[in-house]
């Protein structure tokens, strides 16, 4: 019961600073939505960003490697997303809709996992911070180079 309170006081602390600092801002105007030719594609994931992330936004709930957190070990996600997918931009872009809307039609890991440390929260990062963590985690896995 404790454990699934945690992101509810992590929210109810931080929530108060974060609207404060919204409605200071003057809201800017939008400019009208760009014709999707136009629109960049994403740039290529940054892990030194993931990293980055990693260590100030998801390690309140994971760890790196076993014991647990909150939630599981990014090295065990890392395995298991290497397992589950015949390659890494397939693991990369499960990872990503899974980030960017969690719910259990997109998770990929086991049954038992998500009713052990529930299910993820929608954070509140953008598409490319969810692209770099997710090339972050998937190269925690990554095979060690032989000498």
């Amino acid at each position: 019961m404790r454990i699934r309170l945690l992101p509810l006081v992590i929210v109810a602390v931080f929530a108060p600073a974060l609207c404060a600092a919204q409605a200071t801002r003057t809201p800017a105007p939008r400019p009208a939505p760009r014709p999707a030719a136009a629109r960049q594609a994403p740039r290529a994931p940054d892990l030194a960003a993931g990293q980055q992330l990693f260590t100030t936004v998801c390690t309140a709930c994971h760890t790196l490697q076993p014991p647990p957190r909150l939630a599981p070990p990014m090295a065990m996600v890392s395995q298991h997303y290497r397992d589950a997918f015949a390659s890494e931009p397939e693991a990369l872009a499960a990872m990503l809709r899974f980030l960017l809307a969690p719910d259990t039609t997109r998770a990929t890991m086991p049954a038992h996992a998500i009713q052990r440390f529930g299910l993820m929260p929608k954070l509140p990062l953008s598409e490319q911070q969810f692209r770099d963590v997710s090339a972050y985690v998937w190269s925690l896995s990554a095979a060690a180079p032989t000498p």
